[in-house]
């Protein structure tokens, strides 16, 4: 499993580890925390598009969309993953929608 948030997602070693997985039917989980911001650059100017998940489905992988701030949703998707990820022997995508409540660091805008 690999945990990562959405300005991870707009870096080369992420696309380059979901083809690979994908190709190489990796049993490997890929949770993105999707909480709309790189630091302090927003979603909208990371990435055009319908998500990250969108992503994981052109890559030929089953991907996942749930509420990153529902404990027993993300509970769920990762169960369901799971049982996906040993049961067809392939890499699963989940893209956690969240929100932030503060900032990233002290070098943030606030």
């Amino acid at each position: 499993m690999t945990y990562f948030g959405d300005g991870a997602a707009s870096e080369g070693d992420f696309h380059s580890a979901l083809n690979f997985a994908a190709t190489l039917r990796s049993q490997s989980l890929f949770y993105c925390r999707n909480n709309l911001f790189a630091i302090s650059t927003p979603v909208d100017e990371q990435y055009a598009g319908d998500g990250i998940g969108a992503w994981g489905l052109g890559y030929g992988m089953a991907t996942l969309w749930v509420d990153g701030n529902d404990i027993f949703a993300v509970y769920n998707a990762v169960s369901s993953a799971r049982e996906l990820i040993m049961k067809e022997k392939r890499p699963v995508l989940i893209e956690a929608i969240s929100y932030r409540i503060g900032d990233h660091s002290t070098s943030d805008f606030a």
